[in-house]
């Protein structure tokens, strides 16, 4: 039992060495198995404990009052194991909790980001659908230049907003 201890003592150590080095899609499939393997040996430790106790009630009846000792170190070490255990879970639980607000702090960077460029780009999309309407009356498309002139004005408006959206650490 203690070699399974150990074994997932020492992923929960590698998970927390893990954990903010920008890798959580990974580090969440090690959670995972880690649950896994502690739930499926607390499985075998819960049952351990049933047997352990009918052991030391009827052990003393078959052994003699001198087992008492023993039977009370086995179901101590029990108890132990049981408690490391919980332990682990709760350890692999606080893990999951961190990655999973770890990934949602990228998800909602990326979509700040890409709600910011969208905010960037929209107005610019609007002013050369209104320019590229072929109507008599659109100001300066009979202009030399005309084509230079509005490029150029989106351009100034696009890289104002862009220093605007930086100055208030937007992007």
């Amino acid at each position: 039992q203690e070699r399974q201890l150990q074994h997932i003592r020492e992923k929960i150590e590698s998970i927390g060495g893990e954990l903010f080095h920008d890798n959580e899609k990974d580090v969440l499939k090690k959670i995972s198995r880690l649950k896994r393997d502690i739930s499926e040996y607390r499985i075998i430790v819960r049952h351990q404990g049933v047997i352990l106790r009918s052991l030391f009630d009827h052990g003393k009846k078959f052994w003699g009052k001198e087992a008492e000792v023993y039977l009370n170190d086995l179901s101590g070490d029990q108890l132990k194991i049981s408690d490391q255990l919980e332990a682990y879970r709760e350890a692999a639980a606080d893990f999951e909790d961190t990655n999973n607000q770890l990934m949602s702090l990228k998800i909602n960077e990326v979509m700040k980001t890409f709600t910011t460029l969208s905010f960037l780009t929209f107005p610019f999309m609007l002013l050369a659908a209104i320019f590229s309407m072929n109507t008599k009356d659109t100001p300066l498309v009979d202009s030399p230049g005309s084509f230079w002139i509005i490029l150029a004005a989106m351009g100034v408006a696009m890289a104002t907003l862009l220093l605007y959206f930086k100055k208030k650490g937007w992007l």
